[in-house]
């Protein structure tokens, strides 16, 4: 996580947010069928699960493309939900860097440019990388995407 400019080390283990907020576990993953997976797993301030979403879309994609599509579903859900007050994370360090930068002309960075946007949308709203392990039920859910049809939701 960077704050006013330096890096903060998040723990390992996921942690609660706190009372009035959401947070929002964010992970994507590759099929060599080409495809992936996309997560996204809501928490309250008591640790219950009032929401998870999950989709697959089709495609030839970068694991770094793949988390910042896997992003940009999860805000637009949680737009769509009119949630405020949200603490996204993520398990890819590239990604959240790319957001606390501006966006370059690639690929990658034009699908950052359109989180950047949409992040505009939910306010307070923090952006913060997770090991692994503080994400694994997002990680668990877009892994079972694979099971699923190739129409999406």
């Amino acid at each position: 996580m960077v704050v006013n400019g330096r890096t903060v080390e998040r723990d390992k283990r996921w942690k609660k947010p706190e009372e009035g907020w959401i947070k929002v576990n964010v992970d994507a993953m590759i099929f060599q069928e080409n495809g992936i997976g996309c997560a996204a797993v809501i928490r309250d301030a008591r640790g219950e699960f009032p929401a998870s979403r999950c989709k697959k879309i089709a495609g030839v994609w970068r694991p770094k493309e793949a988390e910042a599509i896997a992003f940009k579903e999860a805000l637009s859900w949680i737009i769509e939900l009119q949630h405020k007050n949200c603490v996204f994370e993520t398990d890819s360090r590239v990604l959240v860097q790319a957001c606390n930068r501006a966006p370059d002309n690639s690929y990658f960075g034009t699908i950052v440019g359109d989180c950047i946007q949409l992040l505009k949308h939910i306010n307070p709203v923090l952006f913060q990388f997770a090991f692994r392990s503080a994400n694994s039920v997002a990680h668990t859910l877009a892994r079972a995407t694979y099971s699923m049809s190739d129409k999406g939701e």
